[in-house]
């Protein structure tokens, strides 16, 4: 944690130095950097003293990598892991934003009921599953399998046109190993609503 205080001051533009000496002085004889340190008065009888190993793992991996990170950011003069994209879409007053993001995300422990039109329709599910959809209630049927993201699961894109509005109606299929497909059981409804004018998208 002083790892990432001392990044917060940096990217502040405060000095940030003072966190790597603090990083420098938590560690043993030997060099090693403790997961924890003692941070009230001394106990010589239990061997606790301010500023050293609260007797947890040490060495720990993960605050030596805080204390490289924070040695490098400050070689670079910026946090050198910070990812651009991310930065791009927080770190900037949203006036200033340079994105714009079209697509809106359902999952079964977040459905959402609308969205605008131009913008996409992304369903996720932790499994691979086919969706059967319709933008004209069931006069026209269309069906896609899910695409694969790995450890996240699987998902699939739903695009509308600028202007149309309606609704999008769906319904999910799982496929199981030998036996038939386990489906939803319901239809969803997600809205197509305008842009409102006072919207910038």
């Amino acid at each position: 944690m002083t790892g990432e205080r001392g990044h917060y001051e940096l990217c502040a533009g405060k000095d940030f130095s003072k966190y790597i000496k603090a990083i420098e002085q938590f560690s043993s004889v030997g060099g090693m950097l403790p997961e924890q340190v003692w941070d009230y008065d001394d106990i010589p009888s239990r061997g606790m003293y301010r500023g050293r190993s609260a007797g947890s793992a040490q060495p720990l991996v993960w605050a030596h990598a805080e204390y490289l990170k924070l040695l490098r950011s400050a070689a670079d003069g910026r946090v050198f892991d910070r990812i651009q994209v991310v930065a791009d879409r927080y770190a900037v007053a949203k006036e200033k934003r340079s994105f714009t993001n079209h697509i809106e995300i359902f999952e079964p422990g977040r459905p959402i009921c609308s969205l605008y039109s131009g913008h996409t329709l992304r369903v996720v599910d932790r499994e691979h599953f086919r969706i059967v959809y319709t933008y004209d209630n069931w006069a026209t049927t269309l069906t896609l399998d899910s695409r694969s993201v790995g450890y996240s699961g699987s998902f699939v894109d739903i695009p509308t046109g600028a202007g149309q509005v309606g609704k999008i109606t769906f319904t999910l299929a799982w496929p199981v190993e030998g036996q038939p497909d386990r489906w939803l059981g319901r239809n969803i409804d997600v809205s197509i609503d305008p842009v409102p004018a006072s919207t910038k998208v």
